[in-house]
């Protein structure tokens, strides 16, 4: 599990949210010797960040043959931030709905900069279902959630923003012509909703419908299995789009 170099930003950092990432994937305590091995690090550069997080109490040592594992004070304090996020908590009842509704993974999505960011998820209770975690990072042009989201820039600021979009094709099917994406995007406008079918994974299908929320986009999202949900996608668009509408009033005041 190399540190992933198109991620970017400051070293240390990153090195730092491998360790809790590497924690959550393997759920089991780890030794400096196993941790050194899965991160392709220098066995002194990871004692190093791991004595930094014993001694601020995010980890605990279980001894010489049990390893390190993190506290819980990673927990605490991600419940208390995430209590005091205002836009999952209004967003939270929207999302269940969602998910109850169509029996499908519901997201929230909100554009940072050039790309989708996945602020929250809730999964069915399918074993077939769409994978999607907090903090994904998805492309703005090859899926429902980005076009959903530059549906809400004015066109000239989207019309400018298209062609600067790395505009990389996952599979035959993504769009990648800056004038296709935003025909894309208009088509949705029209309809209320947007949809990509097989463009980021040739299995998925997404439905989005987007809100502007404190000067942010967002967009509440359902991806799914292709074959579930190629015929239900208007259902699933309508659905969508009532809660982004009403989700806009709310941040309007009401009106």
């Amino acid at each position: 599990m190399a540190i992933s170099a198109e991620r970017g930003g400051v070293k240390s950092a990153l090195r730092v949210l491998t360790i809790l990432e590497y924690f959550a994937a393997a759920r089991k305590p780890a030794t400096l010797s196993q941790m050194s091995r899965q991160l392709e690090l220098p066995k002194s550069s990871c004692l190093a960040l791991l004595d930094t997080l014993l001694q601020s109490g995010y980890l605990c040592w279980l001894g010489k043959d049990g390893g390190y594992y993190p506290t819980r004070r990673w927990l605490d304090l991600a419940e208390v931030i995430t209590r005091s996020d205002t836009i999952l908590a209004l967003t939270a009842p929207a999302l269940a709905a969602i998910c109850e509704a169509t029996s499908e993974t519901a997201i929230l999505a909100k554009r940072e900069g050039r790309h989708v960011l996945y602020m929250a998820v809730v999964e069915p209770p399918q074993v077939l279902r769409f994978a999607a975690h907090a903090g994904q990072i998805k492309p703005l042009h090859g899926g429902a959630s980005g076009r959903a989201l530059l549906a809400l820039l004015p066109p000239e600021e989207r019309a400018a923003l298209i062609p600067q979009l790395d505009r990389k094709r996952f599979t035959p099917a993504t769009t990648v012509k800056p004038q296709e994406i935003d025909q894309a995007v208009q088509a949705g406008i029209a309809r209320g909703w947007h949809v990509a079918i097989a463009e980021f994974q040739a299995d998925t299908a997404a439905i989005a419908a987007g809100f502007r929320h404190g000067g942010g986009e967002y967009a509440f999202v359902v991806g799914a299995p292709k074959q579930r949900v190629v015929h239900r996608v208007h259902e699933i668009g309508r659905i969508l789009s009532k809660h982004a509408t009403a989700m806009q009033k709310l941040a309007n005041g009401g009106n």
